[in-house]
């Protein structure tokens, strides 16, 4: 999609049940191409600063997803831990489904997306807003300061936008302990 085609979506949103502006779905080369729609607070973000976020993550390709699985598998991983004993083994957490065999494997089990601008002390941030079999009940978001710089991923009651406590390392899966809910990554670009 180019800028052109962009802003004429931004143009012609819509408002949402919240109130926020969303555009018809988008081609989003993150997914693969999924259509998505683009949800913002026209009050808090401008159409110019949507147009800048989302033109940035729109240049994120479905290869960039896939080197970010590590982070969204480390996300299921402490959800699994956290949860796991409400449930008497994984595939009971995913509604019968096998748990994933890798980390790539992890998108198997994600589903329907949404983007998001938002800004948080005037910086804007697009978040990936996707349902996932993991976390029934909130569906978990990866957060991009500026539209290209991975910075979270939480399920979708994360709080501040930014790392509260990040890493300069991905954890060692074997004792990943959550913080808040949130994997946190602090990789200027992955």
């Amino acid at each position: 999609m180019n800028l052109n085609e962009l802003h004429l979506a931004l143009v012609s949103r819509s408002r949402n049940r919240l109130g926020f502006a969303r555009t018809a779905g988008v081609s989003v080369p993150f997914l693969n191409y999924v259509l998505c729609p683009i949800n913002f607070d026209e009050y808090e973000v401008s159409d110019t600063e949507a147009l800048q976020a989302v033109g940035a993550f729109l240049e994120l390709s479905n290869s960039d997803r896939l080197r970010m699985s590590f982070h969204v598998y480390a996300h299921y991983l402490a959800c699994v831990r956290a949860m796991g004993s409400e449930y008497d083994d994984e595939r009971d957490m995913l509604g019968g489904k096998a748990p994933p065999a890798s980390h790539d494997d992890v998108w198997r089990l994600v589903t329907g997306s949404d983007l998001m601008v938002r800004k948080e002390n005037d910086v804007l941030y697009v978040l990936v807003v996707s349902d996932c079999e993991w976390e029934l009940d909130h569906g978990f978001c990866i957060i991009f300061r500026h539209g290209k710089e991975l910075v979270k991923v939480s399920d979708l009651n994360c709080g501040s936008l930014e790392p509260e406590q990040p890493t300069d390392e991905p954890p060692d899966l074997a004792s990943l302990d959550t913080i808040g809910g949130s994997y946190i990554i602090s990789y200027e670009r992955m």
